[in-house]
Formats: structure tokens, sequence, C-alpha cells
């Protein structure tokens, strides 16, 4: 399993109702979740697992400002105007430092400098994919295992008396649904 895949195999085979067991279409299966994990992210605009990053911002003029990843769980450094703040902030007892909630970054006694640069180090994602997004992940290396079996068709007719039409939409609009949350809203 790839580090960034966004389900398991087992749970692949699960969704399939294909045996657990090892088979031969194990490493088919592996990498059909590795490219299905790497579309749901690429259509989400964000990272959803959990990852350090280290990002350039502009300072809003006031005492919070939204980063590109979410959740964040933690903050290693946010510096701005020759200084860094290392410390969280402890609003009952009136202490400075930085606070986070989902993507807001907030600064308590300060605000970030209009127009100047706030680098900021943080930890951000999820642990593990949320159910809604690793469904949506299984769905989609699902349909392209069982789309192998009828590459460039669009329909098919069974004895000419029934027709079975196939989607050729590169995501289904369920998929999309379960996606929708976890997009990212503004531009990066």
């Amino acid at each position: 399993m790839n580090s960034s895949d966004l389900t398991s195999l087992a749970n692949l085979k699960a969704w399939l109702a294909v045996p657990c067991d090892a088979g031969p279409s194990d490493t088919l299966l592996a990498r059909l979740i590795t490219s299905a994990s790497a579309l749901v992210v690429d259509y989400l605009g964000r990272e959803i697992l959990t990852a350090v990053y280290t990002e350039v911002y502009d300072g809003t003029g006031a005492g919070w400002m939204m980063l590109r990843q979410a959740p964040i769980v933690s903050v290693q450094s946010v510096s701005f105007a020759g200084r860094t703040v290392t410390s969280p902030a402890d609003p009952v007892a009136g202490t400075p430092g930085y606070l986070f909630d989902g993507a807001r970054l907030s600064l308590l006694g300060e605000v970030f400098p209009y127009r100047s640069r706030v680098v900021v180090s943080y930890t951000a994602g999820y642990a593990s994919a949320p159910p809604a997004v690793e469904q949506a992940t299984i769905e989609l290396a699902g349909e392209a295992f069982r789309r192998r079996e009828r590459i460039g068709q669009t329909s098919k007719t069974l004895g000419g008396q029934e027709t079975t039409a196939f989607s050729t939409t590169d995501m289904n609009p369920t998929i999309k649904t379960m996606l929708g949350p976890y997009r990212a809203v503004a531009p990066v």
C-alpha cells in the first residue's frame, strides 16, 4: 500500500465482493487504489492525509488568516516582521501566541502586518481518509476495475433485446457529492 492511498486493498475487495485472500488481481487493484487516490486529491485541490507544510502568506492586517491546508493539527512556528512565534496562546491567562481551528490561524494580542511576509510551519490533514473520501476512492477504483472489461464501449446490446449503456464520465455525480465538502473552495 502506498502511503498516500486513501483506502486499503481489503476495503476495495470487500466493496467489489471479491475474496479477501491474495489473488491474481491484487497488484492491479493496488495500482488502481493509488491512481484513484491521486485523482481524488487532484479533484479536491488539496491533500487529505496528514503532512507538514511551510507556506508563505501576505499578512492580512488582521489577527487571523486562513491557511491553505486543513484541518490544522499543530503549528510549529509563525514568523513575521522579524519575529517568530512558537507558543500557543492562553486566552484565559492572556498569554500571547497563536490559536488554530480548522483552517483558521489566529494571533492573540497581535495582528499579521498588512502585506508583510508571513511564514507558517504547520501540520494539517486527517490521520486517515474521512469515510466519504475513502468511499469515493473505493468507488473510483472499483469502477476502473470493472471498466477494463469494456474499454471503449459506451453501450452493449444483448441478444437484440436489451441495451446496456455505460457511463463515460471521469467521475460520477455521487462521487462528486461525497467529495464536495472536502474540496478547496479558495484559489491557492
